[in-house]
């Protein structure tokens, strides 16, 4: 956790490992980040939003975190290297990626990167349609909260 450098400075490092269980105030935390093509348009915003309300009543222990809403309003005001790389900041602190198939992403360049770049960290890669198969192995950690609204 602790290195000295060349000049005998202590530097605190962080291991960012794909360990995914997170204890938050004694809970199982997951955060998850949401890839879905862009381009500036607000229908795909309207299906990320969908996607994210319907899986967030069945876990409260998941936190989704979108690219396209938190960066979604610089899009056209900072170049694609800035907007591009702010999003693989933001996906480097995530436990896993939710994306659609392959086929459905290869027209968005933003989404082979942040695939490419969860692939090459080692987090895990979910497919959207897969995602409650995906969320099984947590059985005995997550509640499913469906019936408690």
């Amino acid at each position: 956790m602790f290195k000295t450098n060349r000049v005998g400075i202590t530097l605190l490092t962080l291991d960012f490992t794909t360990n995914i269980k997170k204890y938050q105030g004694g809970n199982f935390m997951l955060t998850v980040y949401v890839s879905h093509p862009y381009g500036g348009k607000e229908e795909n915003k309207k299906i990320v939003e969908d996607f994210i309300r319907q899986k967030q009543k069945k876990y409260k222990d998941v936190t989704f975190i979108s690219p396209i809403h938190t960066f979604g309003w610089q899009y056209n005001e900072v170049d694609y290297v800035k907007g591009i790389n702010d999003c693989l900041d933001l996906l480097s602190r995530c436990d896993a990626i939710i994306t659609k198939r392959l086929d459905e992403v290869l027209d968005s360049r933003g989404c082979i990167i942040e695939v490419g770049y969860a692939r090459g960290k080692g987090l895990n890669l979910v497919l959207w349609d897969k995602f409650d198969e995906y969320m099984k192995r947590f059985d005995d950690d997550f509640e499913d909260d469906e019936d408690e609204d």
